[in-house]
């Protein structure tokens, strides 16, 4: 801790010269409050206090209960509804099909109708 204070220095030379005064003691106020923060911790029912003796005392009326309905006939259950299966694309492919594919004539001929157009501007 003091091997970056150079030996020649003032400060340390006063701290060198003052005799330690060993361990301090420690007063009445001191020792109360470490033994209140080392106990351990108080686990079970709280003391009740007289607020709360207070709520928690019955009143005198008592609140009405509901009354079960006459009718002992619930409604039947609903039937689970049925999830139809996914419908999935079948696709027939072979291999001269794909290379034989034809593109439809009347897309490429409104393509070149269009070029035609725009050339004749």
């Amino acid at each position: 801790m003091l091997a970056p204070i150079s030996t020649s220095s003032n400060v340390l030379q006063q701290y060198m010269k003052h005799p330690s005064s060993g361990p301090r003691e420690l007063t009445l106020a001191m020792v109360r409050c470490i033994d209140e923060t080392e106990k351990p911790a108080k686990r079970g029912n709280k003391p009740k206090t007289h607020k709360e003796a207070q709520v928690s005392k019955p009143t005198k009326w008592k609140t009405p209960k509901k009354k079960k309905s006459d009718k002992a006939v619930t409604s039947p259950p609903q039937p689970k509804k049925l999830k139809k299966p996914a419908r999935r694309l079948i696709l027939q492919s072979s291999s001269d099909s794909d290379s034989e594919y034809v593109p439809p004539q009347h897309k490429i001929a409104s393509l070149s109708e269009f070029e035609n157009e725009c050339s004749d501007d």
